[in-house]
């Protein structure tokens, strides 16, 4: 397969199949890509179909995409035969060619309408007879005549005239000069007369009846009726939120790591909360909720909070003296909105032993 068969797309065939193609920009080249062959432009052919650039084809890109296989290798196919207008620079070249043959042709025609049947008369030369050569003798010199034998007498034959041709005749026709008329200006438009307006008659005055005088009808005020507004509800979302600086701490046996809690009411309301601490600790460990500076045990504990307001409660974790390195010990701190059940939050607090 040559270096231009190559170049060539493998969907371009002819309009009769796709097993040919023309090898240059033709109406009768059809694309393939789809299972209907398809018009291209010439245009389009010779900057894609024939230029190699045809994998840059949107119509290729959309039938790719569509049947999900790739165009294949392209393989050696014949050009299409027939009628060389089928591509445009042929049609060009023969269209011109019939063109001025066909002109030449008028031109010819127009000549030898004009010119037929007159030559001038001196075309052809009349041939003048050449002049008789006489041998003259210089005087005074005597001339003998000698004495020839007798020969025989010969039939002379006299050679045929040649019949002289008729000269041709010659007419000369004169083409008439016809004079460009001179155009006829056009009438000058007579103007219409001037319309005289009529005159404006003066109407009538209308004669206008006065209005009849109506008593306009007497209303009695209604009682003005008070409308009570009606309350809306306001629906109050109680939350509740435990916040500490840090939950876990590391302390020497014999030690008291401390905790401090923030308690915050979510609530635009005031609201009641209830601490309650849930303390999971070995034997001799001791865990203490400390509220106002009284100790609470693991309570419950209920503290009253006002709208968005805020509470700091401490726990203490004391660990014994005899506590083994690395033990730990875990306590679960709850707060539960008395208005709501639904608002609840717990904190997990974890204190290990360290050496």
């Amino acid at each position: 397969m040559s270096a231009s068969e190559e170049r060539v797309c493998p969907y371009l065939g002819a309009m009769n199949g796709p097993d040919t193609y023309w090898p240059q920009p033709s109406p009768a080249n059809r694309c393939y890509a789809f299972p209907a062959p398809t018009p291209i432009t010439e245009d389009e052919q010779e900057r894609l179909c024939l230029s190699g650039e045809f994998g840059r084809c949107p119509r290729l890109q959309a039938a790719q995409m569509a049947y999900g296989q790739r165009y294949p290798a392209p393989a050696a196919r014949p050009w299409a035969y027939g009628w060389p207008w089928q591509s445009r620079p042929m049609a060009v070249v023969v269209g011109g060619l019939i063109t001025m043959g066909i002109l030449l042709v008028c031109a010819w025609a127009l000549v030898a309408y004009q010119t037929r049947g007159f030559r001038p008369a001196s075309a052809f030369a009349t041939s003048t007879p050449a002049p008789a050569l006489t041998a003259t003798a210089p005087a005074g010199t005597p001339i003998s005549s000698p004495t020839m034998p007798a020969l025989p007498t010969d039939t002379p034959t006299i050679p045929p005239t040649d019949t002289p041709l008729p000269s041709p005749t010659f007419t000369v026709v004169m083409i008439p000069t016809v004079p460009l008329e001179t155009p006829t200006p056009w009438p000058t438009p007579t103007p219409f007369p001037t319309p005289v307006p009529r005159p404006t008659s003066t109407p009538r005055p209308t004669f206008t009846r006065p209005p009849t005088f109506t008593p306009r009808p007497t209303y009695t005020a209604s009682p003005t009726r008070t409308v009570t507004p009606t309350r809306t509800p306001t629906v109050v979302q109680y939350a509740v939120q435990l916040i500490a600086s840090a939950t876990s701490a590391q302390v020497q046996a014999g030690q008291t790591a401390t905790f401090n809690v923030t308690v915050r009411n979510m609530a635009t309301v005031p609201d009641n909360v209830v601490l309650q601490l849930f303390p999971a600790v070995m034997s001799g460990w001791s865990v203490r909720l400390i509220v106002d500076g009284a100790d609470k045990g693991a309570g419950p504990v209920t503290v009253a909070l006002a709208a968005s307001g805020t509470k700091t409660v401490s726990v203490t974790f004391t660990v014994p003296a005899d506590a083994a390195v690395g033990s730990a010990g875990e306590a679960y701190l709850s707060a539960a909105s008395q208005s709501s059940a639904a608002a609840q939050a717990s904190l997990s607090l974890t204190v290990s032993v360290k050496e």
